[in-house]
């Protein structure tokens, strides 16, 4: 599962030039769509409530909302925020 709003942050990242996608995001995101074991999630208002109700004083909307989704569906966390690590148990990296 993938969150789509860390499908927005990459292109961020990419379009700062702080990360180089061999592609353009909008061609990454149709074949990562495409992978039979990949599912790219919308991020519903039901994530968006449980972001606000997130009981973590971190400031990025973004990562509240990773954190939300992972939250809901019972979902590891592939991370290297020691921040979102700290705050949700069920981290790997």
């Amino acid at each position: 599962l993938i969150s789509s709003i860390s499908l927005w942050e990459i292109g961020v990242k990419s379009g700062k030039g702080k990360l180089e996608l061999p592609l353009s995001l909008r061609e990454y995101c149709e074949r990562l769509a495409r992978v039979d074991l990949v599912k790219i999630l919308p991020v519903d208002l039901e994530t968006w409530l449980a972001n606000l109700e997130l009981p973590w004083e971190h400031k990025d909307p973004a990562d509240r909302t990773i954190v939300a989704t992972a939250s809901l569906r019972g979902c590891w966390l592939v991370t290297s925020d020691r921040a979102m690590a700290a705050f949700y148990a069920r981290t790997v990296w």
